[in-house]
């Protein structure tokens, strides 16, 4: 796994991957956290998006995935 997107995998434990189901969050306030953050880390954007593609929608898929894992209903 590439360094970036080890760095993603590691964002998103940390600030998506311990919220409730029923947590209203804002993508766009999680995208700019994570260009902050990873600009900060010193992963370029280009090369974010060549490894990760569109952080947005990868930032919805995750929230997609923590919230079928607490659905009592699986």
């Amino acid at each position: 796994m590439s360094a970036t997107k080890e760095f993603f995998r590691s964002w998103l434990e940390e600030n998506v991957g311990n919220l409730p189901a029923d947590t209203q969050v804002s993508v766009p306030v999680l995208v700019q956290q994570f260009e902050q953050d990873a600009d900060a880390a010193g992963y370029g954007h280009e090369v974010r998006e060549e490894e990760i593609g569109n952080i947005e929608d990868a930032i919805e898929r995750a929230l997609d995935m923590t919230a079928e894992q607490e659905d009592p209903t699986e």
